[in-house]
């Protein structure tokens, strides 16, 4: 890749912004894998990916990673409010065989982490759109 620094001027200030040029969009950023994504979650997100990804390996093997996500958000958002629920998670891990892989402690601290307060009733749920953000780059990074 090619660096060539662009200016940018403002009243006072000059700033040279970087500017990469590549044939190929892979040379400008690498890609991470699966563990290294993984690496970085906390250690109840880290849980919490490993059993949906245990549960894609053993039922989705063969399909695209979006399809699963979309599955899974699909049984996890029962009344298609768009908002993810402390219930209806808990619901998700018992009908795909992980109730009690998980305490309710770390997944509270997935809300915590992730969740944001609910406008009716003060609760914290995440938005199904922030899943989607989360486990994107992870279900779609290469193993290794």
């Amino acid at each position: 890749a090619t660096f060539i620094p662009s200016l940018v001027t403002t009243t006072n200030i000059t700033i040279f912004k970087p500017r990469h040029f590549s044939s190929n969009t892979a040379e400008a950023t690498q890609t991470k894998t699966y563990q290294e994504l993984h690496h970085a979650l906390s250690p109840s997100r880290q849980k919490l990916i490993t059993i949906l990804h245990d549960y894609k390996l053993k039922n989705y093997s063969q399909s695209v990673p979006s399809r699963f996500i979309k599955a899974v958000i699909s049984a996890l958002d029962a009344n298609h409010d768009e908002l993810i629920t402390f219930d209806e998670y808990q619901v998700l891990l018992r009908n795909i065989g992980a109730e009690g892989k998980m305490t309710k402690d770390e997944m509270w601290e997935v809300f915590e982490e992730i969740g944001v307060i609910s406008k009716d009733d003060e609760e914290k749920v995440i938005p199904v759109q922030t899943l989607v953000e989360c486990w994107s780059d992870l279900f779609k990074a290469p193993e290794k």
